[in-house]
Formats: structure tokens, sequence, C-alpha cells
């Protein structure tokens, strides 16, 4: 078990794990993207990135599932 999660002794708990070690990838990629670019850092333009709200990264994101 890994610490603070919940032991997935159940199909929807490892469902619900790896989908949310996805999201983590995903918002770690967007933080790296905008650290190497050298661009503003905040939580609220990391959200709009991933949300697709942001128009200056939108179309390098919206391709990730």
């Amino acid at each position: 078990m890994r610490k603070g999660l919940p032991k997935q002794t159940t199909d929807y708990l490892v469902k619900l794990s790896v989908f949310l070690d996805s999201v983590k990838v995903k918002l770690f990629e967007i933080y790296l993207d905008l650290k190497l670019s050298n661009e503003e850092i905040s939580v609220a333009r990391i959200k709009n990135i991933y949300l697709g709200k942001d128009e200056k990264k939108r179309r390098s994101y919206r391709q990730l599932p």
C-alpha cells in the first residue's frame, strides 16, 4: 500500500488510483513545461492549461487523454 492511498481491494479503487496517477503526471508535465519555458507558474495557470482554458498552451495539452 502506498502512503496516503486506500488499499486497492476493488476494481473501482484500482481504476481510481490509475486515474489519479495519470492526472498527477499530466499536472507535473504542465509544470515542467512552464518551468522550462520560463513562463509564469501558478496554480491557476496550471489548472487553466489542464482544463484547456489557457489560449497559449491549449493546443499542446488538448490532445492529452
